[in-house]
């Protein structure tokens, strides 16, 4: 139209420093695997070591792993449990080292700002 007005012209958006495509994707990554880690530590917990045995006699039975298993039960229970504790606290680690919730607007507020931040870090070294 003739004597229009074209429209004003939009504030560019503010270019916000945020983590690359690779860091969030290894981020995602790491909490996936963390989670699955603590979901199959979930599967030989202590609380279900008689399944777990039970399970295990049944798949070794008539083969010398059997046969260990069945003489060692003490030993086979504390393995297990021995097991359960290291998933369960690498699965958790690695869930911890996933995502963290930044501020909007914080500065530094990308991805590396919790590992940064986060309790116990040593600052300006």
């Amino acid at each position: 139209m003739p004597g229009a007005t074209p429209p004003a012209a939009r504030p560019a958006a503010l270019a916000v420093a945020g983590p690359d495509v690779a860091e969030v994707t290894a981020v995602g990554r790491r909490e996936r695997r963390g989670l699955a880690t603590v979901i199959g530590a979930f599967a030989i917990c202590p609380c279900h070591l008689p399944l777990t045995l039970a399970l295990l006699g049944a798949a070794l039975g008539g083969t010398a792993a059997g046969v260990f298993l069945r003489e060692h039960i003490w030993l086979a229970g504390s393995v297990i449990t021995l097991v359960w504790v290291a998933f369960t606290w690498r699965g958790l680690w690695l869930v911890r080292k996933g995502r963290s919730c930044p501020v909007p607007g914080a500065k530094g507020s990308g991805m590396g700002a919790w590992s940064r931040w986060r309790p116990g870090a040593r600052q300006g070294r």
